[in-house]
């Protein structure tokens, strides 16, 4: 048997797993696992996984995927300033507001009825 190839895993955005492959690919890998099937018994076979999905993704170093995660939490980050900005500016916008002096259509007047 040939020797696992040691990858780092990111999943959601604050853990990094460390994980032994059978194989790598730029855009898959093989992972060896202990993983079992429902009738109890192991599976031996390694099996893939995308190397990026949109919950995950494997690096070749820890550095890598630290740096992944801080990128994207630094995108997380800047979205949410804007989208305060943006919100803040909502805030003062209605903060501001005041009743109009007149009306165009008033209520009708029960004098008359």
């Amino acid at each position: 048997m040939t020797t696992p190839i040691t990858m780092w895993r990111t999943c959601w955005n604050t853990i990094i797993e460390q994980v032994e492959c059978a194989k790598v690919t730029d855009k898959s890998v093989w992972l060896l696992t202990n993983r079992w099937r429902n009738d109890g018994s192991r599976l031996e076979k390694p099996f893939r996984e995308a190397r990026k999905t949109a919950n995950h993704s494997y690096h070749d170093t820890w550095e890598e995927a630290h740096l992944y995660l801080l990128a994207r939490v630094e995108r997380d980050l800047e979205s949410a300033r804007l989208r305060l900005q943006r919100i803040q500016g909502y805030y003062g916008t209605i903060k501001g507001m005041k009743k109009p002096e007149s009306t165009k259509h008033s209520a009708p007047s029960s004098e008359g009825d």
